[in-house]
């Protein structure tokens, strides 16, 4: 889980690695601390540990695969467990204004497709994500929108990024869906500090790039 700047929990920076696999957490806590080998992954691994201790000195600083710098401080640490007490009433606002965005966007799904959640599924709408039917017009609705000053976001296959294109030399063609949904899907904000008028606004400017009048319900 990420826990960037515009994500549901927020620390700053960095992200989070759930799962139910004592092995596993062990290598993620190693590659976030350079690579280093996961018999010292703290500062009391040595702790009360007599017979190991000699081998504990000889690997603790030993790194044993290449891993990053991404350990977490305090500060980052607080400001997630302080979000985890409104997380509840995050996801709620994000539903209900994702609902109010699809309820009203709907007279135009012969020209976009809106999120659907299947039935018995929940969705956290980190974001509003929209797919424009019309070939080549999803980049002149999103510069349309970003006039108006509704910030966007293009849906980007990790394929297409210039980093993986180069390291393993992949061809988007290959991949036929990825490549509809990157050229023709994006995302809008339905953060939990839109309100109504904001919404309002936004629709309108929907309407108002396809020519059609907005009478609102």
């Amino acid at each position: 889980f990420s826990t960037y700047v515009a994500h549901i929990l927020v620390t700053g920076i960095g992200g989070l690695v759930t799962c139910n696999d004592p092995q596993i957490a062990s290598m993620c806590r190693s590659y976030l601390a350079h690579g280093r080998d996961e018999i010292y992954l703290d500062i009391d691994a040595d702790k009360d540990r007599n017979e190991e201790l000699r081998d504990i000195i000889d690997r603790r600083f030993s790194f044993v695969r290449m891993g990053h710098s991404f350990r977490p401080t305090e500060m980052e640490g607080a400001l997630g467990l302080a979000q985890l007490r409104e997380h509840d009433e995050n996801i709620t606002k994000r539903r209900k204004n994702a609902a109010y965005l699809t309820r009203h966007l709907t007279p135009l799904i012969a020209k976009i497709q809106l999120p659907v959640i299947p039935y018995e599924r929940e969705h956290s709408f980190m974001m509003f994500p929209i797919t424009v039917y019309e070939e080549g017009e999803r980049d002149k609705l999103c510069l349309y929108l970003e006039q108006r000053g509704i910030e966007t976001r293009y849906a980007f296959p990790l394929i297409t990024q210039p980093v993986y294109k180069q390291k393993f030399h992949l061809n988007i063609d290959d991949f036929p869906v990825a490549k509809v949904i990157g050229e023709s899907t994006f995302y809008i904000g339905c953060h939990p500090e839109l309100e109504q008028p904001d919404l309002d606004y936004i629709i309108e400017q929907f309407y108002g790039f396809y020519g059609i009048h907005y009478a609102k319900k």
